[in-house]
C-alpha cells in the first residue's frame, strides 16, 4: 500500500528525522519519507506484514499522530483546519509567554534586588510560561527520551528546565533562609521559550507561504458540477460524477473533469496545467481537462476521467511524490541533523565540566545553558525541504513536473543533452514548409484539391489541407465527380469535368510529366534538405491525348518548433553540449542539425542504438539528460541520468521519465534547468549558513572567548540567535520564489 498521510506533533525539522528513523527501524516498511515542511509522511508498506493502525500506534509512542486520510479533497480540508487550529494555539501560547515574560525581563534587567520578594514574584510569573507556553517542548522531549531519541525539543527542554529548576530551588532555599541570596535565571528560561515561540510563529507563516503554490494546485478542481441526468440539469459533488456523465460548463466556469466536448465552442485557459497563458480554442471532439477555465462559451462535455483519474490528480500525485522524496543532499543533511543533538549534549556537558573543574560554577551553568540553546538543528533540517518545496511548486505552476526531488537536484548537473527529433525538436506532425505554384492555378483547382485531401486520413493530406484552407474560407460544397486512390502513388480526381492528380515524385516520373527548369530547381533544393514532395497536377483533353501540367509542388516536413533555436542557443550559453538521435533518414537529421547547429547527430537509430549512444556518453563521465516523447525513447529516458518527456508524448515515455514538460515546449526545458540551478544554489547557501552558524556559535556559547577577552554569552542572546538562524534559512528560501519568478518570466524565453 502506498499512502501520503498528514502528521501531527512535529515541531521542528529534526522531528521529521526522528519519526522517520524510529518507524523505519521498528516496522517492516518498504519505504518512508517524512516531510516537516508539508507536515506529512509518505509510506509504502505491505498490509499483510503491518497495518496502518500499527504504524499510527508506533508514531504515537514517540509523540506524533499520523492521520489516516488519503483522499486529496479530505486531506486539503483537514490540513486547512489543522493549520488554522495550530496557528491559533501557537499564537495563544506565544502571547501568554509575552505577557508574563515581559515583566520578568524588566525586573531582572532593570530592577534587580529592588522589589521585595523579587525571586518569589519571578517564580510566580514564570509558571504560566513554563507550564503552558513551554508545555509542548517538555512533553515532546520526554517522549523522545523514553525511546532514547533526541531532537530540538530536547535542547529547549533541558536548557529551560535546568534554568527554571535551579532558580526554583534557590527561591525555595531563600524562602527558608532569608539571609541566602544567589542569582536566578527565570528571565533566561522564560525569554528563551518566548523567543523560540516567536521564531516558530514566524516560521509557520513563512512555511505556509513556501507551500502556498502546492495548496493552490490541490484546490484548483471545483467541488460541484452541473450534470445532465434523465434530461434534467442537477448540481452534484465531484465525487458522484461517473464516466459518461454529460457536464455543462458556462463562461467563467472551471471545468470539473477530463473529457471531450460534445457540443459548443469556447476558448479554454489551460495555464493551470500547461503554464501557457494564451487561451486555446476548443470545439466538438476536442479534449478538455479538469481545473482549466471556460472563458467564453457554453460547453457540453462527456466525462471520461473523473476524481483521481484526471490529469490534475496525476499532477497532484507527482508533486506530492516529489515533495516527499529526498535527494542525496537532503539525505546527508538529515543524517547530520539526526546525530547533531547528541553531539551538542556532549559538548554542553564537556564545557560545563571544564568550567566546574576550574572552579567557576556560574560559568559552568551558563555555558551548559548556552550550548543547549544556541545549537539549533532546525536551520540544518529546514535548509533543503523549504527550498525544494518552492522549486517544485513553482515548477508545477509553470507546467514542469518533477517526479522526485532527485530529478530536480540532478538536472542542474547536466553536461550533455540528447534530443529525439520528432515531437521534441519538431512539432511531431507533417507541415507544408515550402511550395511552388503555377500562375495558371485558380480557385476551382484549389477547391478540387481541398475536397480530395479532406477525405483522406493520411498525415500528409492533413498538412496540405492545413495549408490551403486559409485560402478558401468558403469551400464549394459540391462533391467530387470521382475520387480514386492509387496505392503507393496518390489520388486521382475528377471535378467539374477536369482531371486532377495528387501524388508523389515517383508517380510524376512514371507519368513522364514535363518538368521545367524553375520546377526542377525547386525540386532539387527540397530533396537536398530531406523534404517530402507532393505534386498537384491538372490534366486537359486535347483530341485523343491528355496533356498534364504541374499546378503546385508542396514540400512537406516535420517543422522545427518555434522555440527550438532560442532554446538550443540557451543550452550552449550554459556550456551544455547537444546531440540529436533519430530514427529518421540521414538527410532529415542533417537538415534539422544544420538549422539548429547541433554537431553530434545519429540518424536511423533504433531504440537499442539510442540506448548504447547514451551509455557511451556516460562512460566518458558525461552527465546526460535525454529529452524525448515516443515509445522508442523509453529505454533512453530510463538510461539517462535525467529523463525528460514531452507532455504530448506517449504514456510510456511520460511514465519512464523523471520530468514531464506539460506543454511540450523546449523553453520549458530551459526553465527547468534554470529552476534546478537556482534551487540548489539556494540549498547550498542555506546549508552553508546553517553549518557556519553552528561552527561559530557553539564555541562562543561554550565560553571559548572568556580566557581571551572575558566575553560571556547571555542565554537570552543565545535564544535569539537560535531563532534567527532558522528564520534566515526560511527567508532565503522564500526569496528563491521571487528569483524564480523573475528568471522564468515569459519575455526571457520569447
Amino acid at each position: 500500500m502506498n499512502g501520503n498521510f498528514p502528521v501531527e506533533g512535529m515541531t521542528c525539522a529534526a522531528c521529521a528525522v526522528s519519526l522517520e528513523t524510529y518507524l523505519k527501524s521498528s516496522l517492516p516498511l518498504h519505504s518512508i519519507a517524512v516531510n516537516y515542511t508539508t507536515q506529512s509522511v509518505a509510506i509504502n508498506f505491505d498490509e499483510s506484514l503491518v497495518t496502518l493502525a500499527k504504524i499510527q500506534e508506533k508514531a504515537e509512542d514517540i509523540g506524533y499522530k499520523i492521520i489516516g486520510i488519503q483522499d486529496s479533497s479530505e486531506s486539503i480540508l483537514y490540513q486547512k483546519n489543522k493549520e488554522k487550529s495550530d496557528h491559533l494555539q501557537l499564537k495563544r501560547r506565544f502571547w501568554i509567554g509575552v505577557v508574563f515574560t515581559l515583566p520578568i525581563f524588566i525586573i531582572s534587567m532593570f530592577f534587580m534586588d529592588i522589589i521585595p520578594a523579587e525571586h518569589t514574584l519571578l517564580l510566580a510569573l514564570s509558571l504560566p510560561v513554563i507550564f503552558y507556553s513551554g508545555k509542548p517542548f517538555y512533553i515532546s522531549a520526554w517522549k523522545k527520551i523514553k525511546h532514547k531519541q533526541t531532537n530540538m525539543d530536547t535542547l529547549v527542554a533541558l536548557s529551560t528546565g535546568i534554568a527554571f529548576g535551579y532558580s526554583t530551588i534557590i527561591t525555595l532555599l531563600e524562602f527558608l533562609n532569608p539571609h541566602l541570596h544567589y542569582h536566578v535565571y527565570f528571565e533566561s528560561a522564560t525569554v528563551i521559550i518566548t523567543l523560540i515561540l516567536l521564531g516558530k510563529y514566524l516560521e509557520e507563516i513563512a512555511k505556509q507561504s513556501t507551500s502556498a503554490s502546492i495548496r493552490e494546485l490541490l484546490q484548483l478542481q471545483p467541488q460541484i458540477a452541473n450534470v445532465i441526468r434523465n434530461g434534467e440539469t442537477i448540481s452534484l459533488p465531484i465525487k458522484e460524477i461517473i464516466p459518461g456523465d454529460l457536464i455543462i460548463t458556462l463562461p467563467g466556469d472551471v471545468i470539473p473533469v477530463d473529457g471531450k466536448i460534445k457540443q459548443g465552442i469556447a476558448h479554454i485557459n489551460e495555464s493551470n496545467l500547461s503554464g501557457e497563458a494564451i487561451p486555446v480554442s476548443k470545439t466538438k471532439g476536442d479534449k478538455v481537462y479538469a481545473s482549466t477555465i471556460n472563458l467564453d462559451g457554453t460547453l457540453k462535455i462527456i466525462a471520461h476521467e473523473v476524481g483521481n483519474q484526471t490529469v490534475l490528480a496525476a499532477i497532484v500525485r507527482s508533486v506530492e511524490t516529489a515533495l516527499n522524496s529526498k535527494p542525496p543532499i537532503q539525505q546527508t543533511a538529515d543524517k547530520i541533523a539526526g546525530i547533531f543533538t547528541p553531539i551538542v549534549l556532549g559538548i554542553a556537558v564537556l564545557s560545563a565540566s571544564i568550567w566546574w573543574i576550574s572552579g567557576d560554577i556560574t560559568l559552568a551553568y551558563t555555558s551548559l545553558i548556552n550550548v543547549l540553546i544556541i545549537a539549533c538543528p532546525c536551520a540544518l533540517g529546514l535548509a533543503t525541504p523549504t527550498a525544494l518545496i518552492v522549486g517544485i511548486g513553482e515548477g508545477a505552476k509553470k507546467g514542469i513536473l518533477f517526479k522526485d526531488a532527485e530529478a530536480l537536484e540532478n538536472l542542474h548537473r547536466t553536461t550533455d543533452v540528447v534530443f529525439d527529433k520528432t515531437g521534441t525538436l519538431t512539432v511531431g506532425a507533417p507541415t507544408v514548409i515550402n511550395h511552388w505554384l503555377n500562375t495558371s492555378i485558380n480557385p476551382i483547382d484549389w477547391t478540387a484539391l481541398l475536397l480530395a485531401e479532406t477525405q483522406s486520413n493520411h498525415p500528409i493530406a492533413k498538412a496540405v489541407v492545413a495549408f490551403i484552407t486559409p485560402q478558401l474560407p468558403n469551400t464549394d460544397p459540391e462533391v467530387l465527380e470521382e475520387l480514386r486512390e492509387i496505392p503507393g502513388k496518390g489520388l486521382q480526381i475528377n471535378y467539374k469535368k477536369t482531371n486532377y492528380k495528387v501524388g508523389s515524385i515517383g508517380w510524376i516520373q512514371e507519368l513522364n510529366i514535363a518538368i521545367n527548369k524553375d520546377q526542377n530547381n525547386f525540386i532539387t533544393s527540397q530533396i537536398d534538405q530531406g523534404l517530402t514532395l507532393v505534386f498537384f497536377i491538372r490534366g486537359r483533353q486535347l483530341e485523343a491525348l491528355e496533356t498534364m501540367e504541374i499546378l503546385a509542388i508542396f514540400s512537406i516536413s516535420d517543422k522545427i518548433k518555434p522555440d527550438a533555436h532560442t532554446s538550443l542557443n540557451a543550452l550552449k550559453s550554459l556550456g551544455i553540449t547537444t546531440h540529436l538521435l533519430t530514427g529518421d533518414t540521414q538527410q532529415s537529421a542533417d537538415s534539422v542539425a544544420l538549422q539548429l547547429q547541433i554537431l553530434h547527430t545519429k540518424a536511423k537509430a533504433l531504440p537499442q542504438e539510442k540506448l548504447t549512444y547514451i551509455q557511451n556518453l556516460q562512460k566518458t563521465k558525461k552527465f546526460v539528460t535525454m529529452v524525448g516523447d515516443g515509445i522508442n525513447d523509453a529505454p533512453s529516458l530510463a538510461q539517462a541520468n535525467v529523463g525528460v518527456a514531452m507532455g504530448a508524448g506517449t504514456p510510456v515515455a511520460i511514465e519512464t521519465a523523471q520530468i514531464t514538460l506539460r506543454n511540450s515546449e523546449l523553453n520549458q526545458f530551459i526553465q527547468a534547468i534554470i529552476l534546478s540551478k537556482k534551487t540548489f544554489s539556494t540549498i547550498n547557501q542555506n546549508l552553508f549558513w546553517a553549518f557556519f552558524y553552528n561552527l561559530l556559535a557553539i564555541p562562543i556559547a561554550a565560553g571559548v572567548l572568556i580566557p581571551i577577552n572575558g566575553f560571556v554569552l547571555n542565554p537570552i542572546i543565545a535564544g535569539a540567535a537560535m531563532s534567527f538562524s532558522s528564520l534566515s534559512v526560511l527567508g532565503n528560501s522564500l526569496f528563491l520564489k521571487f528569483k524564480i519568478k523573475q528568471l522564468l518570466k515569459p519575455s526571457k524565453f520569447a
